[in-house]
């Protein structure tokens, strides 16, 4: 039986984020570390749908999965992200489909 990767997925809370994730469980490829996710520093605030810390949370808690969390200030600029040393330990990291653009290319693929 061969060995599964270990992954982090992006999660953000949606339903995109969470067929990536249902996918990645069903390939039977990857052993998932954990969930990582990039919250509004003022707000706790999921960056791309407004879903707050709390219910982000408890969604790990159900998956089972750690939750890597990740703070910014409002930015407009996606080189301001910086990927945290704990998620560059996990590679690789996988993210869903509406995911597509410069910086999730240099440090994410699809399943």
């Amino acid at each position: 039986m061969e060995e599964k990767q270990p992954v982090s997925v992006a999660w953000s809370g949606g339903k995109n984020s969470a067929f990536a994730f249902y996918k990645i469980l069903q390939s039977g490829k990857w052993e998932v570390e954990h969930i990582h996710t990039v919250f509004d520093v003022d707000t706790k605030c999921v960056r791309s749908h407004g879903i707050h810390e709390d219910l982000i949370e408890q969604q790990a808690s159900v998956l089972g999965i750690p939750l890597k969390k990740q703070y910014l200030d409002e930015v407009s600029d996606t080189n301001a992200y910086q990927i945290p040393d704990d998620l560059l330990s996990i590679k690789p990291l996988l993210t869903g489909p509406l995911m597509k653009n410069s910086f999730s290319s240099k440090v994410c693929f699809d399943v």
